[in-house]
């Protein structure tokens, strides 16, 4: 039934394709990259054989220049890894400050909204006393002013 959905000449060119090139199966195979072991840079980097291509290739003063070349590398690389440590240590150190200093104003803020809440219940008091002491001549002044209207 697939030679239905496919013209009978492209599957014979299709399977001449395929054998030609050694496909077995229609799932195309992922292409996988080559893992260079002589590339420093690489993950599947193998230091005997970088230092075997390094010793045919290359005379000895290519050699010292490339060892140089590497140290200095190196040099500079630990540099910023210790200036990365430092900035990040720094930063360790800043976020515990703030978090010190959040706590402390945490604590402090309890404390003024306990203040604040006394606050709030007395003026409470003192303004129902007020109601209560003034609600007989409330009463008078409403009449009153019923009348004069």
């Amino acid at each position: 039934m697939a030679t239905a959905t496919r013209p009978p000449g492209k599957r014979s060119v299709r399977n001449l394709l395929r054998n030609y090139y050694g496909i077995e199966n229609e799932e195309v195979e992922e292409v996988k990259p080559k893992i260079d072991p002589t590339n420093i840079d690489g993950s599947g980097f193998d230091v005997d054989s970088y230092s075997n291509k390094q010793l045919k290739t290359k005379n000895l003063n290519q050699l010292i220049k490339t060892q140089k070349s590497m140290i200095k590398e190196i040099k500079q690389l630990d540099s910023e890894m210790k200036t990365l440590v430092y900035d990040n240590y720094n930063k360790f150190i800043g976020a515990t400050d703030t978090i010190r200093q959040m706590k402390t104003n945490v604590n402090n803020m309890e404390t003024e909204m306990e203040l604040l809440s006394q606050n709030i219940k007395q003026i409470s008091t003192v303004s129902e006393q007020i109601n209560n002491n003034l609600h007989p001549n409330r009463e008078e002044i409403e009449k009153l002013s019923g009348i004069a209207s």
